[in-house]
């Protein structure tokens, strides 16, 4: 934001627009690390729970082959 002197100057930002700059840039930044781990957390879940059920699947299919040929 350029601002301009009575005489007609152009002045940079200040002190305070530059720290409220970097203060937002570090909570997008922070919201986004987090959503990533969220996303990485979720995603370690649904692979645990898909590896249990393929071995209760596996159990099952076992089971079913031993009770058939009993």
């Amino acid at each position: 934001m350029t601002r301009r002197d009575p005489i007609g100057r152009q002045r940079g930002v200040t002190l305070v627009e530059s720290l409220v700059a970097l203060a937002l840039l570090a909570l997008v930044a922070l919201l986004m690390v987090q959503g990533v781990a969220t996303g990485g957390a979720v995603l370690g879940g649904t692979m645990r729970r898909a590896g249990v059920e393929e071995g209760i699947e596996g159990a099952q299919a076992l089971l079913r082959e031993r009770i058939t040929s009993a």
